[in-house]
């Protein structure tokens, strides 16, 4: 802009000390440009609160087996699970998350960590287009009966989120892990079979 402007007034015949008196015009703020039809852009969406939980898994025996990790984010919930060699028999087993936070009758099957989460009112099954909150893909259980694996779950939330279930709520929730394979479809939990160890849900921030 400044050497166009130089040109211009040159060809005028202005010379250079006459030039050197001119007074200075303010700079033009650049404005962003809008193309008309074109959507606005978006506020930016403040980030949500990062949450942290855990807890450890126990077999039927009450004996420790491995561990849960849990950190909310804006869309959902990391999980990080990991069974110790000979933790778990081998294959694929279903696990859940139910809605008690209590894994404290392991010689009774754990049943009274309840339901899974959001269950009764919502139907079992990640295939199913109304399925339950605490539906999870199943675990790949090696032949030394380990397991590490990471999921995302959009379904729940640790704190409380509207439209998912919450982990943390006043009777809090469990992860229990089930003696078949979850076919993610067939009413009330895709034939997974029994259960046989489970983590109650714990905060950790």
């Amino acid at each position: 802009m400044r050497a166009s402007a130089l040109a211009l007034a040159l060809a005028a015949g202005l010379s250079l000390p006459a030039l050197a008196q001119m007074p200075q015009l303010p700079a033009v703020p650049q404005l962003p440009v809008q193309i008309p039809g074109a959507p606005a852009a978006a506020p930016a969406a403040a980030p949500a609160p990062v949450a942290r939980a855990g807890g450890t898994f126990v077999n039927r025996d009450g004996r420790e087996i491995g561990t849960v990790a849990l950190v909310e984010g804006p869309r959902g919930v990391a999980i990080n699970i990991q069974i110790r060699e000979g933790g778990l028999l081998p294959g694929r087993k279903g696990i859940h998350i139910h809605s008690v936070g209590t894994c404290a009758d392991g010689a009774a099957g754990f049943v009274a960590s309840g339901a899974h989460l959001g269950a009764p009112g919502l139907a079992h099954g990640l295939l199913n287009a109304t399925g339950d909150y605490g539906d999870l893909p199943n675990l790949i259980v090696h032949r030394d009966g380990s397991v590490e694996v990471e999921m995302f779950s959009t379904l729940v939330s640790i704190g409380g989120v509207s439209g998912r279930g919450t982990l943390l709520d006043a009777d809090g929730a469990a992860f229990v892990v089930h003696q078949n394979p979850d076919d993610h479809t067939s009413q009330p939990i895709g034939g997974a079979g029994p259960r046989v160890a489970c983590a109650t849900v714990q905060r950790q921030n």
